[in-house]
């Protein structure tokens, strides 16, 4: 069953993340020749609204001709930062993947560790020599040290998550802009 959709509105959040029509079909999984009729025609079918919606980061109910949408919310794009200047931009950008990357790696670090203390704290109690340390309290040792790197482990993949979903836009970029 086809919907009307509001195409201008549809333009617009696509532009203001300086996406081409390709890019946005990519990122919604649908054909270039549904973003064309949607932009064209106002017509998409249920899931390609869900889908398109989704991709641009709005509800389907916001896009949908007669929806709950103003044209002040069509100009802000959620979780988003709008740059004017193409240094600050690329800047931002660099920064945005290079932080991502450090996150990534500190993660798998912080897991790699926390398996070593866990599995560790047994053979340290083997080969330590200490007389008053038993085998549970070396295994507790191990527990509880690898319970506190597993909460730093989610606390760095909130940031990791957050901060990769973030989007950068070039304000004012136009179809020659497309990431």
């Amino acid at each position: 069953m086809d919907m009307r959709v509001d195409r201008e509105l549809v333009r617009r959040l696509r532009l203001d993340k300086s996406w081409s029509q390709e890019k946005l079909a990519d990122e919604a999984g649908v054909s270039l020749r549904t973003v064309q009729r949607v932009e064209a025609d106002g017509v998409a079918a249920h899931r390609s609204c869900r889908a398109i919606a989704e991709a641009l980061g709005v509800e389907p109910a916001e896009i949908r001709q007669g929806g709950k949408s103003s044209p002040y919310q069509a100009e802000q794009v959620p979780k988003s930062l709008v740059i004017a200047s193409p240094w600050q931009f690329a800047l931002l950008r660099t920064g945005q993947a290079l932080a991502v990357s450090v996150l990534w790696l500190l993660m798998a670090f912080v897991a790699l560790n926390a398996f070593i203390v866990l599995i560790g704290g047994i053979f340290f109690w083997e080969y330590a020599e200490i007389p008053d340390l038993t085998a549970p309290q070396a295994a507790g040792g191990g527990i509880l040290t690898a319970g506190v790197l597993a909460l730093f482990f989610f606390g760095l993949r909130w940031m990791y998550r957050t901060l990769k979903r973030t989007k950068i836009v070039r304000a004012g970029a136009g179809e020659l802009a497309v990431e």
